[in-house]
C-alpha cells in the first residue's frame, strides 16, 4: 500500500486512539470551528470556547443527522480547503505530508477524548514543525492558480 498524506493522518487517528472514540457530531464541528476561528487570530481556548457555544447552536437546527448526510458535509468541507490551499497557492498534497509529519512528532496523552499532546521542553525537542514553505506553488511552474490579496 501506498504511503499517503491521508493515510499517515489516518495512522495518527489509529495510533492515538482517536478512531475509538465514539463520534459525536457536535464534538467534531466544534473541532473544525476552532480551527477556522484561529484563522482569525484567536488563541486556542478563546476559539475553543466560541467554537462550542457555535458548536451547540448548529446542533439544535434541524433533525436528527443521517449518516450519508454527515459523509457528504465532511467530504465537501475537505473539497472546500482543498479548493481554499489552491486559492493561496499552496499544494494541498503536500500540504497534508507536512501535517502529517507534524502530528506524528508529537507525544502526548488522550483526556477525555481529546489527545493533549506533551509540552515538556524534551517532548518539544521532538517536534517537528510543518514546513509549509516548500508547499507553495511556483507560479511560473504552475499556471493554474492565482492568488489575490484582498484589499485591506
Amino acid at each position: 500500500m501506498e504511503i499517503t498524506a491521508i493515510s499517515e493522518l489516518v495512522r495518527f487517528q489509529n495510533d492515538r486512539g482517536l478512531t475509538n472514540q465514539e463520534f459525536k457530531l457536535g464534538d467534531e464541528l466544534t473541532n473544525i470551528l476552532e480551527e477556522v476561528i484561529e484563522t482569525r487570530g484567536l488563541k486556542s481556548k478563546d476559539a475553543r470556547r466560541r467554537a462550542e457555544v457555535m458548536s451547540n447552536e448548529i446542533m439544535r437546527i434541524g433533525e436528527e443527522s443521517i449518516e450519508t448526510d454527515i459523509v457528504d458535509a465532511f467530504a465537501d468541507i475537505i473539497t472546500f480547503a482543498i479548493g481554499s490551499l489552491n486559492k493561496i497557492g499552496y499544494d494541498p498534497e503536500l500540504v497534508l505530508v507536512e501535517v502529517g509529519k507534524e502530528v506524528n512528532s508529537r507525544t502526548g496523552d488522550m483526556i477525555n477524548g481529546k489527545f493533549i499532546k506533551h509540552e515538556t521542553e524534551e517532548a518539544k525537542s521532538g517536534w517537528y514543525k510543518a514546513n509549509y514553505e516548500k508547499c507553495k506553488y511556483d507560479a511560473k511552474e504552475n499556471n493554474d492558480w492565482c492568488y489575490k490579496k484582498e484589499d485591506t
